[in-house]
């Protein structure tokens, strides 16, 4: 059973994402297609509890109408969303430190135009934007300092990998594919040499972190070479 859900969550991953072609004339496109998506809530499970909402338990983060679009949970009890306001477009994250009894709510600098993130634990948070910049909080989101800079793209998806490494996968450059790695829990990158059969142009998704998954040591990445089904490696 076990091996049963491992494979139906990678196919399910690999199932539910939505791939193009990157580039400086798509990427105002791009911002427009993932902007353009139906506001959502959030609601959490309770193990054992079957009544009539099916287990579910729907949780109020605010009262005005926000998108809501990634979350992230860490044992025992701290998890993270993220998500923006309808009216403004003003972009935020929701921090909780107790199973989502009480949340906190906090601006991201992204000039509204959208962001991925992965948190570690409750204090440290490393996003990416759709500006092309890696942002780090320590404070659990209160201040956040810029890491790393990209022109050409904006970055679909960050992944912790452990303690201190961490992935950040980007729009293609005419370099090929943007694969970041960082070693220091966010704070400084280095982009690692993909094989050549890489470097096709590509990107996916980031609105709902479809397009990279940690499995223990292993990444996952989806990813569409040029003029090719898209595929995961």
């Amino acid at each position: 059973m076990k091996h049963f859900t491992k494979l139906l969550l990678s196919v399910l991953l690999i199932a539910g994402v939505t791939l193009g072609y990157a580039g400086k004339a798509d990427r105002a496109k791009k911002i427009a297609e993932e902007g353009d998506k139906t506001a959502g809530a959030i609601v959490s499970s309770i193990e054992g509890n079957q009544v009539t909402t099916g287990g579910w338990f729907p949780q109020t983060l605010d009262p005005l109408a926000y998108d809501l679009r990634s979350v992230k949970y860490i044992a025992p009890g701290i998890v993270w969303v993220g998500g923006y306001n309808v009216a403004s477009a003003a972009d935020y994250i929701w921090r909780s430190y107790d199973n989502g009894g009480s949340w906190t709510k906090l601006p991201v600098p992204t000039q509204t135009k959208g962001f991925t993130f992965d948190a570690r634990d409750s204090s440290l948070v490393v996003a990416g934007t759709f500006l092309g910049e890696l942002i780090r909080s320590t404070d659990g989101g209160a201040t956040w300092d810029t890491t790393y800079s990209y022109p050409d793209g904006y970055f679909d998806g960050v992944a912790f990998v452990g303690k201190d490494t961490v992935v950040a996968i980007g729009d293609a450059d005419a370099t090929g594919l943007l694969v970041l790695r960082s070693t220091d829990a966010g704070l400084t990158w280095e982009r690692p040499t993909l094989p050549a059969a890489d470097l096709a142009y590509l990107y996916g998704y980031a609105t709902y972190r479809q397009c990279v998954s940690v499995y223990n040591n292993t990444v996952w990445m989806l990813r569409i070479p040029a003029q090719a089904a898209g595929r995961a490696s």
